[in-house]
């Protein structure tokens, strides 16, 4: 077993025990290695749920409770942001619903263990402007709208919301249709007029979901898995699983969904011996991945898709290079949107998707070089 492996199980058994309130064995935390440790729970955003672990066995080195600290204080200011995005919503009529990490954070048990990078929120795309011009007045300069699926707005030192007009994009089928009409799936808050939540279920399918996208595509770090865990263990007993099987069906992921599930009810009774081997794979896949997945992954995933069984081939490897350069119209239509309405313009388009690979994105195209040599 190499080191990131070790690494990870030790990650993954000290994230349960924190979330379970249960004292780490002693001599695992004495012989851990503090600093990998600390550098991919980083990576994978589970720095302060390790860190109460940790702190219930050893007094954790000043840079885990700066990073604790940090994580809290920004989980802190993104709440108060928030309350005053969604009240602006509440006042001016706009149908909205914070998705993901908002809703998953306050199932933890301890404020700020679980970490937020952004805050995702879905609203009527309808209101885009007006929203645009509320966040500006609140000082958010680093804006990009109406490109992809969601706005994100950022400002210093740590405000960064990615504001939802769908949940997919429309290249993500069968997931951009099946959440098209959000509004069948949609229960409103009681204490908000306009406020909307999903169900228990629906949320959970939605969950799933978004995990695949990443987990197929780039690869998604093990706070995906931790998340799920902590999900089942509050929702799994009242849970319709004749339901979840039936839409997630619809979109594909049945299977995915059901080994992902069966492999968190074990992570929450720590059977790390009744593991099988896709198990195993599927957590090991997830500690090389990060966060939200990474570079090499993605390019090999995209290979994969261009070969007929699997296997990566020169020929394979053209038709990915030849989609990167030609890119199908769905990429127009999310991402330049006016050269999609207007294609006479599309050699316009292509010198200026040139002009940024020259000049602002050459370090991303050598790695990307790199990353399709290295598959085999």
């Amino acid at each position: 077993m190499n080191e990131l492996i070790k690494t990870g199980y030790d990650m993954l058994y000290l994230s349960l025990c924190a979330l379970d309130n249960v004292t780490p064995d002693n001599e695992l935390v004495q012989n851990l290695d503090n600093d990998m440790l600390f550098d991919l729970c980083q990576k994978h955003s589970l720095t302060s749920l390790v860190y109460y672990a940790l702190a219930k066995v050893i007094t954790p080195e000043h840079k885990w409770l700066e990073a604790n600290g940090k994580a809290v204080r920004k989980n802190m200011l993104l709440d108060l942001e928030r309350a005053k995005i969604l009240n602006f919503m509440n006042e001016n009529g706009i149908k909205h619903m914070p998705l993901k990490g908002i809703i998953l954070k306050e199932l933890y048990p301890i404020s700020g263990m679980r970490q937020m990078s952004d805050n995702d929120i879905w609203y009527d795309e309808s209101y885009s402007k007006a929203l645009e011009q509320f966040m500006q007045k609140l000082g958010y300069t680093d804006i990009v709208v109406g490109k992809g699926n969601h706005d994100n707005y950022k400002r210093p030192p740590v405000y960064n919301f990615e504001m939802h007009r769908t949940l997919f994009n429309k290249s993500q089928e069968p997931f951009y249709t099946y959440y098209k009409d959000i509004n069948r799936l949609l229960i409103r808050d009681k204490n908000s007029k306009y406020g909307c939540h999903f169900g228990t279920e629906d949320f959970y399918v939605y969950m799933v979901a978004h995990e695949y996208r990443h987990y197929s595509t780039g690869g998604t770090g093990l706070r995906s898995i931790i998340d799920c865990c902590v999900y089942l263990k509050k929702y799994g007993n009242e849970m319709k699983f004749t339901y979840i099987e039936t839409e997630t069906n619809k979109l594909g992921i049945s299977d995915f969904e059901e080994k992902q599930r069966m492999l968190c009810l074990k992570l929450n009774r720590m059977c790390f011996n009744m593991l099988y081997g896709y198990e195993k794979e599927m957590l090991e896949y997830c500690f090389s991945s990060c966060a939200y997945g990474n570079f090499e992954n993605k390019v090999n995933n995209k290979l994969k898709d261009f070969s007929k069984d699997g296997n990566i081939t020169r020929k394979s490897k053209l038709k990915y290079v030849l989609s990167r350069i030609f890119p199908p119209m769905e990429f127009y239509k999310n991402y330049y949107p006016f050269f999609y309405r207007h294609k006479l313009f599309l050699p316009v388009c292509f010198i200026i998707r040139l002009y940024k690979g020259i000049f602002k994105s050459r370090k991303k195209i050598k790695r990307e070089i790199s990353a399709i040599n290295k598959q085999k």
